[in-house]
């Protein structure tokens, strides 16, 4: 049986739109954000990325704020699973976020944070 390892950092409840774009020539398309941490976030899409894909991930903001490079950041599938109605990607990204990087793209994009 695979034994569970804790996560490093906590994640929250993350609900936007967000755009997948793939490093590997697969189409742009959306996905809806479902939880965010320093390390990730878990999407859901229609489409289906195989673990290890290289992908960007775009936030538009909802606000008119001065936006910096948070709103793009890169990362890949680390794990995969197929739903009845689309697919649900862990995404790992390349760098972990500060708790300041959070708290910008959070702003940005008008989420409230539990922080």
């Amino acid at each position: 049986m695979k034994q569970l390892v804790p996560r490093k950092f906590d994640r929250n409840r993350f609900l936007v739109d967000v755009e997948v774009k793939s490093l590997d020539g697969v189409s742009p398309f959306k996905a809806h954000a479902l939880d965010l941490g320093q390390s990730g976030l878990a999407i859901f899409a229609r489409r289906f990325l195989p673990v290890g894909h290289p992908v960007e991930l775009i936030f538009r903001p909802s606000r008119k704020v001065d936006v910096t490079e948070n709103c793009k950041i890169l990362g890949r599938v680390v794990n995969a699973r197929v739903e009845a109605d689309g697919n649900v990607l862990g995404i790992l990204f390349a760098k972990t976020l500060t708790s300041r990087e959070i708290q910008s793209l959070e702003t940005a994009l008008g989420v409230n944070s539990r922080r």
